[in-house]
């Protein structure tokens, strides 16, 4: 996925924030329609969403590059509007069969369970399968990550509540107010 200089501004502030030096990251959107994209996005942004899979048919020979362990990602929404930025801390290939419980439930979609998760990805991948003609079947492999939110978009309520939180503990330097404000809190998390 391209960039857009909004996009390429929300990672300097998360890497000015965070102490990265690199420019190494991936954009990345979930789903296949812009609404699923704006509800997996803020899935994400709040913790809930902790992993993803992929058909592993995506990375090789694709145009993505395959999820590796420490790798960046920033997250788009359905308007291509960055939201936040993960780090992948485990990688596995498996076939769909064989995904289970604790995966299902770091998925953090729909009820999160495997049964709920099982149906939801079926449907997707057979959509996929229709839109770019391949046999989809229960074991195809998919690329499962698990990853850690490092840095997220805050929203202007928060940004509202964080100023007047400042002001009232009378800091001298309060962070700027604005939809771009990114939460500060879990910067730390960024650092391997």
């Amino acid at each position: 996925m391209q960039t857009t200089p909004e996009i390429e501004a929300f990672w300097e502030t998360f890497k000015a924030a965070a102490g990265v030096t690199h420019n190494e990251y991936v954009v990345v959107s979930f789903g296949d329609t812009p609404a699923m994209e704006d509800n997996l996005a803020a899935l994400v942004g709040r913790g809930t969403k902790r992993a993803t899979a992929s058909l592993l048919r995506d990375y090789v020979g694709g145009d993505e590059p395959m999820p590796r362990v420490g790798d960046l990602a920033l997250v788009v929404d359905g308007s291509r509007a960055p939201c936040c930025i993960y780090r992948i801390t485990r990688v596995d290939v498996t076939p769909l069969s064989a995904v289970d419980e604790r995966f299902a439930w770091d998925e953090g979609e729909g009820d999160r369970t495997l049964a709920w998760w099982m149906d939801a990805h079926h449907a997707f991948f057979r959509r996929q399968a229709a839109r770019e003609d391949f046999l989809f079947h229960d074991e195809i492999e998919v690329s499962s990550s698990d990853s850690r939110l490092c840095g997220r978009r805050r929203s202007r309520i928060a940004s509202l509540r964080h100023h007047d939180a400042l002001k009232r503990r009378r800091l001298s330097r309060p962070e700027p107010i604005s939809m771009g404000a990114l939460n500060t809190d879990i910067y730390a998390s960024s650092r391997p």
